[in-house]
């Protein structure tokens, strides 16, 4: 299992106690902290893992995160709540599942990592999306197309003002 991101020093208690629940059942080796990451790192974490899953407890708003991983190729498996939903809805690269059900991550991480082949053409649908539909380039085409539209609105509204003004 691999592990990025900032830690708090109000979690380090926390994240002591589930480091040694870890060490007691002897699955330490498997276990690697990463830290806060910085791009460079990022990238090669997200190139050390085959499913990203952040099983937030609240309801995330944005999940930047999921789609960094996507970008990545990297599918996701989150809980149906906050941005997540909406997002598998559109993108469809990853799995969700109940939040208020441990056992239904358990069984949809074995589902993920029982068939890495499948989990990877999701990374990929993901991906696809990713580089079709979220890019600052795509945003900034959308941008300029809504731009040009209310700005042909206005002047058809203007042209039609002047016309009953005449």
């Amino acid at each position: 299992m691999e592990i990025a991101g900032w830690l708090g020093k109000q979690h380090e208690p926390y994240w002591q106690a589930q480091q040694q629940k870890i060490e007691a059942v002897g699955l330490g080796q498997h276990v690697n902290y990463w830290g806060s990451v910085d791009r460079k790192a990022k990238l090669e974490f997200l190139d050390s893992i085959d499913v990203l899953c952040v099983p937030t407890t609240y309801a995330e708003p944005k999940g930047l995160f999921v789609l960094e991983a996507l970008a990545a190729g990297v599918p996701y498996l989150q809980p149906a709540h906050g941005a997540f939903p909406e997002l598998h809805s559109r993108v469809g690269g990853g799995y969700l599942f109940d939040p208020e059900n441990p056992h239904e991550l358990s069984e949809r991480l074995v589902e993920a990592l029982s068939d890495i082949p499948a989990s990877r053409r999701l990374g990929a649908v993901g991906r696809e999306y990713i580089f079709e539909h979220a890019t600052t380039d795509r945003a900034a085409e959308k941008l300029e197309a809504t731009l040009r539209r209310l700005i042909n609105s206005a002047s058809v509204d203007r042209t039609q003002a002047d016309a009953v003004r005449k």
